[in-house]
């Protein structure tokens, strides 16, 4: 059989700068747009490079804030339609119940 070896898509040279874009993206959290800019490399190529060789890509920030949001929904109907407690929703959502209060605090009607 003959087995022919796996071939990246990323040049020798762009494979060089993966140690270096996996400690700025993991260790410093920088953005794949700096990462690409101080590289000098497509934000796409850094993209990828994180997909096929890192842990793959952060969750966005608009991401976060809509769970926030979803969470937010829930708390209020659990709270104030279901009458359920602090603690109680806190424990079927798996948040603090720190995050109920202070939501509820800060948010609520």
């Amino acid at each position: 059989m003959n087995e022919t070896p796996i071939r990246s898509k990323f040049t020798q040279k762009t494979l060089q700068k993966l140690p270096q874009i996996l400690t700025l993206y993991n260790d410093y959290h920088q953005s794949v747009q700096t990462i690409a800019k101080a590289l000098k490399m497509s934000p796409m190529t850094v993209s990828n490079l994180l997909k096929q060789y890192g842990n793959g890509l952060r969750p966005s920030k608009i991401e976060y804030v809509n769970k926030v949001d979803k969470l937010g929904n829930e708390i209020e109907i659990m709270f104030y339609e279901q009458l359920m407690s602090i603690r109680q929703i806190a424990k079927k959502l798996g948040v603090e119940p720190n995050f109920v209060k202070d939501h509820l605090n800060k948010f609520s009607k």
